[in-house]
Protein backbone atom coordinates (compact mmCIF):
# COMPACT_ATOMS: atom_id res chain seq x y z
CA UNK A 1 0.00 0.00 0.00
CA UNK A 2 2.94 2.36 0.59
CA UNK A 3 3.78 2.36 -3.13
CA UNK A 4 0.31 3.63 -4.02
CA UNK A 5 1.14 7.16 -2.87
CA UNK A 6 3.66 7.43 -5.73
CA UNK A 7 1.24 6.48 -8.49
CA UNK A 8 -0.73 9.75 -8.68
CA UNK A 9 2.31 12.09 -8.81
CA UNK A 10 4.03 9.84 -11.35
CA UNK A 11 0.92 9.71 -13.52
CA UNK A 12 0.63 13.51 -13.40
CA UNK A 13 4.23 13.91 -14.54
CA UNK A 14 3.75 11.47 -17.41
CA UNK A 15 0.57 13.17 -18.61
CA UNK A 16 2.12 16.63 -18.33
CA UNK A 17 4.95 15.53 -20.62
CA UNK A 18 2.60 14.47 -23.42
CA UNK A 19 2.58 17.96 -24.92
CA UNK A 20 6.01 19.11 -23.81
CA UNK A 21 8.20 20.68 -26.49
CA UNK A 22 11.66 19.47 -27.38
CA UNK A 23 14.66 21.33 -26.00
CA UNK A 24 15.02 23.75 -28.92
CA UNK A 25 11.36 24.75 -28.82
CA UNK A 26 10.86 25.47 -25.13
CA UNK A 27 9.53 28.93 -24.38
CA UNK A 28 8.07 29.39 -27.87
CA UNK A 29 4.35 30.06 -28.33
CA UNK A 30 2.25 26.96 -28.96
CA UNK A 31 -0.55 26.82 -31.52
CA UNK A 32 -2.99 24.00 -32.13
CA UNK A 33 -4.05 22.58 -35.47
CA UNK A 34 -6.16 19.65 -36.58
CA UNK A 35 -5.50 18.02 -39.93
CA UNK A 36 -6.91 14.73 -41.22
CA UNK A 37 -8.07 13.59 -37.80
CA UNK A 38 -4.69 14.30 -36.16
CA UNK A 39 -4.33 16.97 -33.48
CA UNK A 40 -1.03 18.82 -33.24
CA UNK A 41 0.63 21.45 -31.10
CA UNK A 42 2.91 23.49 -33.36
CA UNK A 43 5.90 25.56 -32.26
CA UNK A 44 8.10 27.41 -34.74
CA UNK A 45 11.30 29.41 -34.59
CA UNK A 46 12.39 31.28 -37.72
CA UNK A 47 13.22 28.50 -40.20
CA UNK A 48 12.23 25.39 -38.23
CA UNK A 49 9.09 23.94 -36.69
CA UNK A 50 7.98 21.12 -34.44
CA UNK A 51 4.61 19.36 -34.46
CA UNK A 52 3.70 17.33 -31.37
CA UNK A 53 0.77 15.00 -32.02
CA UNK A 54 -1.61 15.21 -29.06
CA UNK A 55 -4.21 12.58 -29.86
CA UNK A 56 -4.03 8.81 -30.06
CA UNK A 57 -4.19 7.13 -33.45
CA UNK A 58 -4.03 3.35 -33.52
CA UNK A 59 -1.44 2.00 -35.93
CA UNK A 60 -0.08 5.45 -36.79
CA UNK A 61 2.90 5.38 -39.14
CA UNK A 62 5.39 8.12 -39.91
CA UNK A 63 4.53 8.01 -43.62
CA UNK A 64 0.91 8.79 -42.81
CA UNK A 65 1.41 11.28 -39.98
CA UNK A 66 4.32 13.32 -41.45
CA UNK A 67 2.33 14.88 -44.32
CA UNK A 68 -0.45 15.81 -41.88
CA UNK A 69 2.12 17.44 -39.58
CA UNK A 70 3.62 19.32 -42.54
CA UNK A 71 0.19 20.63 -43.48
CA UNK A 72 -0.42 21.71 -39.88
CA UNK A 73 2.97 23.49 -39.76
CA UNK A 74 2.17 25.34 -42.99
CA UNK A 75 -1.30 26.25 -41.73
CA UNK A 76 0.04 27.70 -38.48
CA UNK A 77 3.20 29.42 -39.75
CA UNK A 78 2.23 30.43 -43.27
CA UNK A 79 5.57 28.97 -44.42
CA UNK A 80 6.21 26.03 -46.72
CA UNK A 81 7.89 22.92 -45.34
CA UNK A 82 11.20 22.29 -47.12
CA UNK A 83 10.85 19.05 -49.11
CA UNK A 84 12.79 16.18 -47.56
CA UNK A 85 13.25 17.96 -44.21
CA UNK A 86 10.63 16.09 -42.17
CA UNK A 87 12.10 14.03 -39.35
CA UNK A 88 11.18 12.49 -36.04
CA UNK A 89 8.60 9.86 -35.24
CA UNK A 90 4.81 9.53 -35.14
CA UNK A 91 4.55 11.64 -32.00
CA UNK A 92 7.05 14.49 -32.58
CA UNK A 93 7.85 15.68 -36.10
CA UNK A 94 10.30 18.43 -37.02
CA UNK A 95 10.88 20.23 -40.30
CA UNK A 96 12.75 23.11 -41.85
CA UNK A 97 10.61 25.99 -43.11
CA UNK A 98 10.85 28.17 -46.20
CA UNK A 99 9.29 31.48 -45.20
CA UNK A 100 8.81 34.37 -47.63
Amino acid sequence: MGGMRYIAPTLCLILAACNAPSMGYRGLPAYTAQVGGADFTIRADRDKAEAVRTNTMMGARFGTIAPLAAEAMTEVTGCAVVPGSLGGDVAVITARLDCP
